[in-house]
């Protein structure tokens, strides 16, 4: 009973360091869109810079975030309302879907290149774990290759 007791009182060799209390936070960013009207930040993914979706407007555009700079990295040719869903892949590729590109079958982008074309809205949502991606369509949508209907 007595040697619980003596390592009870024996303190820490030790003691732990304080950490500092007067460290600020970082301070907020603001980057505006070059383009009125262009619901920029409409989509947003953030597993790496910052990526940012602007589908409205006449043509529609994804930018990365890169400290204060705003750099272009996706500009569809035709309205299609490219930027209305961003993501990064497993490697670090912009993802850019385009819903109403083709006359609302959609486009899904990839680092810039036509990846998958659809069949009805492809590209309004995308989303990653790992190396899967899931895109959607109307009433459907994408697990990589793999394509299934849902119920009406």
């Amino acid at each position: 009973m007595l040697l619980p007791l003596i390592l009870a009182c024996s303190g820490p060799s030790n003691p732990a360091e304080e950490p500092e209390t007067n460290t600020a936070p970082p301070s907020p960013k603001t980057v505006e869109s070059p383009w009125i009207g262009d619901a920029f930040g409409f989509s947003l993914d953030a597993t790496g810079p910052l990526l940012v979706g602007a589908p409205e407007g006449p043509i529609g555009r994804a930018y990365e975030v890169l400290d204060e700079e705003l750099v272009l990295v996706f500009e569809e040719e035709i309205f299609g309302a490219a930027g209305f869903a961003v993501a990064r892949d497993h490697t670090g590729a912009a993802l850019v879907g385009a819903p109403l590109a083709e006359d609302g079958n959609g486009h899904l982008y990839r680092d810039g290149t036509l990846l998958k074309s659809g069949t009805r809205a492809l590209g309004a949502h995308l989303r990653v774990s790992g190396d899967q991606l899931l895109a959607s369509e109307s009433q459907a949508y994408w697990l990589q290759e793999s394509f299934t209907e849902l119920p009406e």
